[in-house]
């Protein structure tokens, strides 16, 4: 493996740790006693110590050994976690951050910084132990005093194939010698001789052993470090004075034989079958898989498309069978890059908690996503906005402790993130038991921007469309949360961006709810062809409800609507809002659709059948066509415009309501 390769591994992985560390944090501080929690906080700063240990970042390695100790005095109960504060351990995740960056990147570390931070650590292990919740008296505890090293006898086996998994054998000796001292270390040579006489050496692998005597302190820390090495063998034992010489001359017996055992190294229990396994994979190889999907998806159209014409029966069948096992690539890959949104959004809870102490606030987040998941690309475009989002809630949505009080609710906001999936798309929620919209604050801030007229006084749907307008604010003083005109404006851009919708409303029940819909995908969608004029248009197969004849007698025309089954549709002609020529067909067809409980009739010159679409992207010049709002190559090699249903919809329903 290559060793820069095995670092871009390491730095993902220790991305993941720190995202760990800080949800165990947020954790703690609503149940500081946990000790699941306390054990998976202390097995994170003990993993990164021994992976970064492996590829020498000796900072890191100094200052998570300072944390580890002091999160194994809270484990073991002889500190509380409620009693030293969960402040100290974020100032150590940011710093812990700050030093994988440094180390990734190659820049200088903050010393000074880790040196502060190390000196509140050993403070606080050398804290009284009256504030635990248990105290058990052990040797050495109650003095403090500093247990006296001891020498202990060392060999060291790695695996044959431990530079393929990118891990450097010296690294554990290092270890030793930054928490102890080496006396005495010999380098074993004999399997490298046996394989060179027998023509068998392969430079990826290692034939080396070591052994020797070291003196150490803790002999635990140097354990834990070999869990990183899969199948070596390990042997670190205290040596005993009184030993006599020929015990001596056994041990090296029994270390030759182990050193002869080392081609059979121990066999691990099997897995369950049913296990769960992992790779991790870069997402610039993943993206590169599913734009290669797309490619397929269009050839295979296209071929589809000749089969079609030849009219050859074994030909036609062999095209189906092919495009069934495209459709089930495209899933299979568009599915790989699905992520839990409940992982996504636990970011959120510390932010929620800092934003409210600097602000003097109390507000808690609840995050209610279930199994929902959606397209890591969109969800990584989505983190600022939501971001941004959740600051307004707490910002200008809870109110005080003493306001909250004195209205009769409880003193601790509630801000919650609600996932879920709605007609082919991704609902998400965010609510707050606050104040909510003030609608009247709003209209006197539009009416002074002049966004308004002083006697107009719009419906609530739009007064709450005014705080996306540009340089919109209801901060009365600027802070650096709130009141640069920076705001909603700028999320509603982003969320566009993702052909997405966000709204505003006040809650029913209290408080105010932000919602945003979104596609699950931006790459390949199920899609249903339709004809306008001369032109080929796409709608997204999940927002069809129905296809019925024009002439229907179950239609009923009207000026903008149609009325089907009892139930009045808002109607647009799509010919006549493209403005395309006429088509010559005297027989149209109407295609009835939904989106977000809104539902109109789409008047079409032909159907012409199910399609799977491959996004693309529109140029910035178009990026404002309305009613479109992406493109897709057909099999014939023409473009196919993607219909804007949302915004059509929106256009169909304000025209109705104008007539």
């Amino acid at each position: 493996m290559d060793l820069e390769y095995a670092r871009q591994i390491f730095f993902a992985e220790a991305t993941d740790l720190l995202e760990e560390m800080e949800s165990c944090l947020v954790k703690l501080e609503k149940n500081p006693e946990s000790p699941e929690t306390l054990a998976a906080l202390f097995r994170t700063a003990h993993t990164l110590k021994g992976s970064a240990g492996i590829f020498d970042f000796s900072a890191i390695v100094e200052f998570m050994h300072g944390l580890e100790q002091v999160l194994s005095l809270i484990r073991d109960g002889e500190r509380s976690f409620a009693a030293t504060g969960s402040a100290i351990f974020f100032r150590c995740l940011d710093h812990s951050r700050s030093l994988m960056e440094a180390a990734r990147t190659g820049s200088p570390a903050d010393d000074a910084r880790t040196v502060q931070l190390l000196r509140e650590l050993d403070v606080m292990a050398q804290m009284p132990e009256a504030e635990a919740s248990t105290v058990d008296e052990k040797p050495g505890a109650a003095s403090g005093a500093n247990p006296a090293p001891a020498d202990y006898h060392f060999s060291f086996l790695p695996p044959r194939q431990v530079f393929q998994l990118g891990l450097d054998p010296l690294a554990p000796l290092r270890q030793i010698n930054r928490h102890g001292t080496i006396l005495d270390l010999t380098t074993l040579t004999g399997e490298l001789q046996a394989s060179l006489a027998a023509g068998e050496f392969r430079p990826e692998e290692c034939f080396l052993a070591w052994e020797g005597k070291v003196r150490l302190v803790n002999k635990n820390e140097i354990l834990d470090f070999f869990e990183f090495f899969p199948d070596a063998e390990v042997v670190l034992e205290k040596e005993n004075p009184q030993k006599k010489a020929d015990d001596s001359a056994s041990d090296e017996k029994n270390k030759d034989e182990a050193a002869a055992k080392a081609t059979s190294p121990p066999i691990s229990p099997a897995a369950p079958d049913n296990a769960p396994r992992f790779i991790r994979v870069d997402t610039d190889r993943l993206d590169g898989l599913v734009n290669l999907v797309g490619e397929l998806v269009i050839a295979g159209a296209g071929m589809a498309e000749l089969v079609a014409r030849q009219g050859d029966i074994a030909l036609l069948e062999a095209s189906r069978s092919m495009s069934r096992m495209i459709s089930d690539l495209r899933d299979r890959s568009l599915g790989i890059r699905m992520v839990p949104l409940v992982d996504a959004f636990a970011r959120y809870r510390r932010a929620v908690r800092e934003i409210a102490q600097e602000i003097g606030k109390e507000a808690e987040l609840l995050i209610q996503t279930g199994d929902t998941e959606l397209d890591k690309n969109v969800v990584e475009q989505l983190a600022d906005p939501l971001l941004h989002l959740i600051r307004n809630a707490v910002d200008h949505g809870i109110e005080s402790r003493e306001e909250r009080i004195q209205s009769g609710k409880p003193p601790v906001g509630q801000i919650v993130i609600l996932a879920y999936q709605e007609t082919g798309s991704v609902v998400v929620e965010i609510r707050d038991d606050g104040r909510g919209f003030q609608l009247e604050r709003i209209l006197t801030i539009a009416r002074e921007k002049n966004l308004i007229s002083g006697h107009f006084t719009p419906a609530e749907a739009e007064i709450l469309k005014l705080p996306f307008l540009p340089g919109f604010s209801t901060a009365s003083t600027v802070s650096r949360l709130s009141g640069r005109g920076v705001g909603l404006d700028v999320v509603k851009e982003s969320i566009q961006n993702l052909r997405g919708q966000v709204e505003l409303q006040n809650s029913p029940t209290g408080g105010s709810l932000i919602r945003i819909r979104l596609p699950l995908t931006l790459a390949i969608i199920e899609g249903f062809l339709i004809r306008v004029g001369q032109e080929n248009y796409v709608i997204p197969m999940d927002l069809v409800h129905e296809c019925i004849d024009h002439d229907s007698p179950d239609l009923l025309k009207r000026m903008n609507s149609l009325k089907l089954r009892d139930e009045v549709l808002p109607q647009l002609v799509l010919s006549e809002f493209f403005q395309s020529p006429a088509s010559g067909s005297s027989r149209q067809n109407v295609v009835i659709v939904g989106y977000a409980g809104k539902k109109a009739a789409f008047v079409v010159d032909e159907l012409l059948g199910e399609f799977q679409a491959v996004i693309k992207p529109l140029s910035r010049i178009f990026s404002r066509l309305p009613g479109v709002n992406g493109a897709t190559i057909l099999g014939t090699g023409k473009v196919a415009l993607i219909l804007d249903v949302p915004g059509l919809l929106s256009f169909a329903a304000e025209r109705e309501s104008a007539a």
